[in-house]
């Protein structure tokens, strides 16, 4: 009797028969000239990642949608996927532009690598981690927006196998503002921007990875916000950037790491704090 009565009060609940989505399951959305797989990553909330499945091979301009229906769960967007948009050397100039909703918090690894053909890309303030190599190879992007109030905290990866930088080789990048609230620049996150010319990073970042800078040979000015946190310039985060002139190493700053300013030939004024108990060789 127990057991027949606990039956109909699922059944009037629902419980078992509508939420039978689970992890891994997808849906497939075309559009015109291309399509897009939705794959679920969490029941209870409801929410998926998306990768381009079908890749385009016509110009088109991209808009992610912030929900979607994987059989009975109406899915939240919150992950754009490892290599989600990579179009590797040949398609990527198909690809205008992107427009990524605020309900995504996480964007994976090289996922949107090879993309030449974006030139503008804005960052909603909800996103929290850009995995590494995201934008890596994107040649013609020109402008990194980053919305208000941005909950950015980690951009790109401090170590691991194969690590590329966020926007490694992005050729026509000219000003990059980190927003306040990130607190790890990762790896290589800008190395070969050779168009770079300024960088402003905020008071709140903790940790640069390893030559970060590196073969930014425009790079001009690399502006500290005052009361930073960080504590050391990790190795060659500044090599080869000739027309770097001054350059004031943060209060905190306890460590300068090996090759730091090497190859920086237009270098005319280091200010080094009394907390630097270390500068390698």
């Amino acid at each position: 009797m127990r057991k027949f009565f606990l039956f109909i009060v699922l059944m009037i609940s629902g419980v078992g028969f509508v939420n039978a989505q689970s992890i891994g399951d997808y849906t497939t959305i075309n559009y015109e000239g291309y399509s897009l797989k939705f794959t679920v990553t969490s029941v209870e909330p409801a929410e998926c990642e998306v990768i381009c499945s079908t890749k385009p091979t016509v110009y088109v301009s991209i808009t992610i949608p912030s929900k979607v229906e994987i059989g009975n769960l109406e899915c939240t967007v919150t992950k754009i996927a490892y290599g989600a948009f990579d179009m590797g050397s040949s398609n990527g100039k198909y690809i205008e532009n992107i427009i990524i909703p605020n309900t995504v918090t996480s964007i994976g690894n090289y996922a949107f690598r090879y993309c030449t053909g974006l030139t503008s890309i804005t960052i909603p303030n909800n996103i929290i981690q850009i995995g590494g190599g995201s934008f890596f190879g994107c040649e013609y992007l020109e402008e990194i927006l980053f919305e208000d109030n941005s909950k950015l905290e980690l951009l790109g990866e401090l170590s691991g196998s194969g690590v590329v930088g966020v926007f490694r080789n992005c050729n026509r990048l000219l000003n990059i503002t980190i927003p306040n609230g990130v607190r790890t620049i990762g790896m290589e996150t800008f190395y070969g921007c050779d168009k770079l010319e300024n960088v402003y990073i905020p008071n709140t970042v903790e940790t640069i990875g390893g030559s970060t800078f590196a073969y930014c040979e425009n790079l001009k000015i690399i502006e500290f916000e005052e009361n930073s946190l960080l504590e050391e310039l990790d190795n060659r985060m500044f090599y080869k950037c000739k027309k770097l002139e001054i350059i004031e190493v943060p209060s905190r700053v306890r460590n300068i790491g090996k090759e730091t300013f090497y190859g920086c030939s237009g270098l005319t004024s280091v200010a080094i704090p009394n907390s630097v108990e270390t500068i390698e060789s």
